[in-house]
């Protein structure tokens, strides 16, 4: 009987489309990606996709770096914006066609967004990417 149970709830987790991943995760990817530097994706409404704007700054990237969890602002203060193709596109498109932040948000979700109406919304070079400055931790 457990085993009916069991079997029935994985029915509904799978057919609910059920993610781990949580709304509004990040990270980062792309030619030569690490955990700090790469294209920005973020998942949305069930997948990953490229986060695009004209007018992605260092408060953008501060956002990204601390959703990535850097929290000491000396750090975050050294976020870079990337818009110049070096981590290529992503194969999955774009979810975000603009963004802007005030650079004190916890999340991307709490900036102001603009979604994309269809696939090309992201011309060559507005995709986005950062190179974040973790605390670097002295091993002696």
């Amino acid at each position: 009987m457990m085993g009916i149970f069991v079997l029935v709830l994985f029915s509904v987790i799978w057919s609910t489309g059920f993610s781990a991943v949580p709304e509004g995760s990040i990270r980062l990817s792309g030619y030569n990606h690490n955990l700090y530097e790469g294209r920005v994706e973020m998942y949305f409404h069930g997948s990953w996709g490229e986060i695009c704007s004209r007018y992605f700054s260092h408060l953008e990237a501060q956002v990204v770096c601390r959703q990535l969890g850097i929290r000491d602002e000396a750090y975050l203060a050294r976020s870079v914006a990337i818009m110049d193709q070096r981590y290529g596109h992503g194969k999955d498109g774009a979810i975000i066609d603009d963004i802007r932040c005030r650079g004190n948000e916890l999340s991307l979700l709490q900036c102001q967004l603009s979604f994309c109406a269809n696939v090309t919304c992201c011309p060559y070079g507005t995709n986005v990417g950062v190179i974040c400055h973790p605390p670097q931790t002295i091993v002696g």
